[in-house]
């Protein structure tokens, strides 16, 4: 058994996987968290508090529109 000084398993020198791309997607992940709560922010002081839900109602039911679709093209005839 290997016994190295790296803790995360993309630090372990796995070869293609470590570098600058490593840290885009926190990047990615904690701005886009930020820039929804600033907007949610603003929706619900613009058009009140219960905007935002419905707004994300909204989205979920466009999201799962969309999964369906998606599933059902994809989803072989039964012969």
């Amino acid at each position: 058994m290997e016994r190295g000084g790296a803790l995360h398993p993309s630090a372990r020198g796995s070869p293609g996987t470590a570098g600058p791309g490593d840290g885009c997607a926190p990047v990615v992940l904690f701005g886009s968290g930020t820039a929804g709560a600033l907007t949610g922010g603003l929706l619900a002081d613009s058009f009140g508090l219960t905007a935002p839900f419905h707004l994300a109602g909204v989205l979920v039911v466009l999201a799962a529109a969309g999964v369906a679709v998606v599933f059902h093209r994809s989803r072989r005839p039964r012969p």
